[in-house]
């Protein structure tokens, strides 16, 4: 079951789930996620470049066919009967920013930034600006509480308690 606006306000009051939270940011079956002010860019063979943003106005443009990590503003933290997934927004796919697309699921437990993989698959430069409503986060409820939810010892979780922009734990040779 996908949670309505109404049921995400209510659990935010008893599990307080996103922080910092803004009512404005909840949409009818989903919450708003904010840009955060830290990128990695993969320039190879130049190597990892991490870039970050001001507050006040400052901008990063992607030109067509880069990759980019990048942070939420939001950390969340899913109690172990909900579930999540970042789900990419409409606007910013019609201009080429794919948002997500594959590694976009946050299990329960789990509590931390979310790190979002970023790539414009456009013909024209984009500009990412801190704050922006970058994605969305659509809670799921799950039948029961799990067992070994993220963060347990025998789940093996690598990105448990991240913050700010965190790159893959795997080494790629």
């Amino acid at each position: 079951m996908i949670l309505s606006d109404r049921y995400i306000r209510a659990r935010q009051r008893t599990a307080e789930m996103l922080t910092p939270f803004a009512e404005s940011l909840v949409q009818p079956a989903s919450y708003e996620l904010t840009l955060g002010d830290e990128f990695v860019r993969n320039r190879h063979p130049t190597g990892t470049v991490r870039t970050t943003i001001g507050h006040e106005g400052d901008s990063l443009w992607m030109e067509p066919g880069d990759f980019f990590l990048a942070t939420t503003i939001e950390t969340v933290t899913l109690p172990g009967d909900l579930t999540a997934q970042v789900r990419g927004k409409s606007s910013w796919m019609r201009n080429g920013l794919q948002v997500c697309s594959d590694a976009g699921y946050v299990d329960p437990g789990f509590r931390g930034q979310i790190t979002l993989e970023l790539k414009n698959l456009g013909d024209r430069p984009l500009e990412l600006r801190y704050g922006v409503r970058i994605a969305q986060l659509v809670f799921v409820q799950m039948t029961s509480s799990a067992e070994f939810p993220y963060g347990h010892e025998k789940v093996g979780s690598h990105y448990q308690g991240q913050q700010g922009t965190t790159a893959s734990w795997m080494k790629n040779s």
